[in-house]
């Protein structure tokens, strides 16, 4: 039987909106469940991120996703056919790789309508009290619902339980904090002319240091106006000048990536990801603690990739949804 909800109590808070989280909010939706998204960001989608800035375009956190899951194709359908996703370039076995139009936002947005969401919601603990669930936030609110899906990465999700005192069974909890993740610093560069980056549509991937990724922003589609790219450090280097000021880093990036550009930087700036690349994974899409009707989901927990991240929203989803109606599934919603 659903749990009976009030203006002052929820079926369900989600913290974090990203795709994991977007997707499930809408899967809960569609059941009849009542939903609040939760997000300490300005914006939505959390690396499915696109930057704009004097004229120029970027997506500066993930850059394109595939899909390989019959469970994920027909979200990405539906996606194409609003015009909300388009092909940048095939490569191999690896199939379609797609891209947000007119960035990797706008996916995020698109889910975003009509759900409760909340952004610069900064959670400070989560506790598990009387069978129900308190989420505090830092403006002094204290929000309770019957169940609680954390879709922040596992770090992040563990430390808001750890704050309220919530303890998992020790081989979860042992699991889980095995999961940690790659940092990656981001030059966003202004060009005076589309970079020479032509395979693949503008996409680059390089091996060895300091850089791992070259994006051109034009010849992806995204930047018309005002060429662009997005490079991405390796993990090496984001550890190594994860402090230092962007005026000096930033510079080393852009001169590693000049011999790859063929072009004049008009301006740049940067942007930090302390959690760009999940090493490790759980052993199911999603964490699930039925007694508590919590869940954790995240591209943490499936090893990385957007679609990873979105499987995971849904698979806690259908697993919340299971604690009401044991009989339905998210699919069938």
């Amino acid at each position: 039987m659903k749990p009976e909800s009030t203006p002052d109590h929820l079926d369900c808070i989600i913290i974090g909106a990203g795709i994991a989280g977007l997707l499930a909010a809408t899967m809960l939706n569609r059941a009849n469940m009542s939903v609040r998204i939760l997000d300490k960001g300005r914006g939505l989608g959390g690396r499915m991120a696109t930057r704009r800035q004097d004229g120029a375009v970027f997506d500066h956190g993930a850059q394109f996703f595939t899909v390989r899951d019959k469970r994920f194709a027909p979200w990405v359908a539906e996606w194409c056919e609003r015009g909300l996703v388009k092909t940048w370039y095939e490569l191999g076995d690896a199939g379609n790789h797609y891209r947000g139009e007119p960035g990797m936002t706008a996916i995020a947005k698109h889910l975003a309508t009509g759900l409760d969401i909340r952004k610069q919601a900064h959670v400070e603990r989560t506790t598990f009290t009387d069978g129900q669930w308190q989420v505090f936030v830092g403006d002094g609110e204290i929000l309770t619902a019957s169940h609680l899906l954390i879709t922040a990465p596992v770090p992040q999700a563990l430390a808001l339980l750890d704050a309220g005192h919530v303890k998992l069974s020790r081989s979860d909890d042992d699991a889980l904090r095995a999961i940690t993740f790659h940092r990656c610093i981001a030059a966003l560069a202004i060009l005076d002319r589309p970079s020479d980056i032509t395979a693949h549509q503008g996409a680059l991937v390089l091996t060895g240091e300091p850089i791992q990724w070259i994006s051109d922003n034009h010849r992806k589609g995204i930047s018309i106006l005002v060429p662009s790219v997005t490079i991405h450090s390796t993990p090496s280097f984001a550890e190594e000048h994860w402090d230092v000021d962007d005026s000096v880093r930033l510079p080393k990036l852009l001169e590693a990536a000049s011999e790859h550009l063929g072009a004049h930087v008009v301006s740049y700036q940067g942007h930090r990801w302390g959690f760009s690349q999940p090493l490790g994974s759980f052993h199911e899409e999603a964490f699930v603690d039925p007694q508590r009707r919590l869940a954790i989901a995240g591209d943490g927990l499936t090893g990385g990739r957007v679609e990873g991240a979105a499987l995971s929203g849904l698979a806690a989803a259908e697993a919340l949804i299971r604690l009401i109606n044991p009989t339905r599934t998210a699919a069938s919603v």
